[in-house]
């Protein structure tokens, strides 16, 4: 199988570290008198190849590459690299010795070898030449990533622009001295806290700013505006709602609007700045402190901001029936899309059905293209700084859907300009001042 791997792929790694470049990616050097043993396998199209390195019966790094072969090319169509920094103690490099009492030592193969979680930092990089984030011009997607598993933090490297020119490992040894020869100051202090980080929950509040670390040199900044598993306990949420199927622990965030080289605003400094769209998170970027907490503020109605959802419904009553159920099963094909159905509408607390017969021609025409975007939960907290945000174009909060809210609010027999409590007080919803008091401080 090393013969195979050297002669598809050759014997050389996909990306050759220095061991300079490895002191800027939080690595330990690769020292000469380690050992080497090597591992390679293949899964349908994947072939992989596990380097280890050894002191003595200790596992030190490893070094773990992926490439995906499709048959009768010689090209792959993904390569990826990681290395790890890990201390995996053997017995004559035959067995790994159990982590915990409870454990039994396990025979030394690439797979056992990978399990546990890496015990220094890690760094990632692949090109994807099949990735759906690919452009027009079809350059491959290049991704890189340097982190520490066991904390759960990683390092805002940035430079997404510079990494999608890479297209060899010369252009990458380019790119790691441009890197290299423009850190901050303090950047070996933030690599230093990232291999010596561990793994913490923090506790959090409504009301929470936390920073979020853009590249090496820019930060910004959000907001905690709910945490979702305390609104759900509110008798005033009806029992059919997005809010009530959801995974992960979920809470609502919103950005500031702002970029900053400043590490250190205040709740107060931010108050001057505008806040983006609320979105539903996971709080694991929160919990594990991925973000920081800077500050806390006493939220004002100002800051409380709800999804206003539009979604086409059936059957409520199936208690396996979430309020995006039909429109995915249309859109992923599983049914088809017939005219009897209702509009499910909601704002905040408030909600109404809107009957089949009095959804107009125009508001038909606008949803036979329209698909709710809020029926989910985002797995990491981080703004759309590009602002291509796929939920943009179907946000009814938007300015530019204004055209279909107007006509959606008129079929409901509201004005086309009617606010969030003139909703709730259509629909027998909590005002913003009402919902304000529930949230705790």
């Amino acid at each position: 199988m090393a013969m195979d791997w050297n002669a598809l792929f050759g014997q050389e790694y996909f990306i050759t570290l220095t061991n300079e470049e490895r002191r800027y990616l939080a690595l330990d050097p690769i020292r000469e008198d380690w050992d080497i043993t090597r591992y390679c396998s293949k899964t349908n199209i994947t072939y992989t190849r596990t380097t280890v390195f050894w002191e003595k019966d200790e596992i030190r790094k490893i070094i773990h590459e992926e490439n995906r072969l499709l048959a009768g090319q010689t090209v792959p169509v993904y390569r990826g690299i990681t290395e790890h920094d890990t201390v995996l103690k053997t017995e004559n490099r035959e067995k790994l010795i159990p982590l915990t009492a409870r454990g039994k030592p396990k025979p030394v193969t690439a797979s056992n070898i990978l399990s546990p979680a890496p015990f220094g930092c890690s760094f990632h990089f692949s090109v994807d030449r099949r990735s759906s984030r690919t452009n027009a011009q079809n350059d491959p997607a290049i991704y890189m990533a340097v982190y520490n598993t066991r904390s759960c933090r990683s390092a805002a490297t940035g430079e997404e622009d510079r990494l999608t020119a890479i297209r060899s490992e010369k252009d990458f040894h380019s790119f790691m001295q441009y890197y290299m020869a423009t850190c901050p100051d303090d950047y070996f202090d933030r690599i230093n806290l990232l291999r010596t980080a561990r793994h913490q929950t923090v506790k959090y509040r409504t009301g929470d700013v936390f920073r979020i670390e853009i590249d090496r040199f820019r930060y910004c900044y959000g907001l905690i505006t709910g945490s979702l598993r305390d609104i759900q306990k509110w008798p005033e949420l009806p029992d059919f709602h997005s809010l009530r199927k959801l995974m992960a622990v979920p809470i609502m965030v919103r950005y500031y609007e702002l970029i900053t080289e400043r590490s250190d605003m205040t709740a107060r400094e931010l108050s001057q700045v505008p806040l983006g769209r609320m979105e539903i998170c996971a709080d694991n970027d929160i919990i594990w402190g991925s973000h920081t907490i800077t500050d806390h503020k006493e939220l004002t109605e100002n800051d409380i901001e709800f999804h206003l959802v539009c979604t086409k419904v059936q059957d409520e009553t199936d208690p396996h029936i979430t309020t995006h159920s039909y429109d995915f099963f249309v859109r992923s094909g599983l049914i088809p899309e017939t005219d009897g159905y209702r509009l499910y509408v909601e704002w905040g607390t408030a909600a109404t059905f809107l009957p089949s017969d009095r959804i107009s021609e125009r508001l038909k025409a606008f949803l036979k293209d329209y698909s709710d975007p809020h029926g989910g939960v985002k797995l990491s907290i981080f703004p759309d700084l590009k602002k291509e945000y796929r939920y943009s174009k179907s946000d009814l909060l938007n300015p530019a859907n204004g055209d279909m809210r107007a006509e959606l609010f008129r079929c409901l027999g509201l004005s086309a300009d009617a606010d969030f409590d003139a909703f709730a007080a259509a629909f027998g919803g909590l005002t913003k001042k009402e919902i304000l008091k529930r949230l705790p401080s």
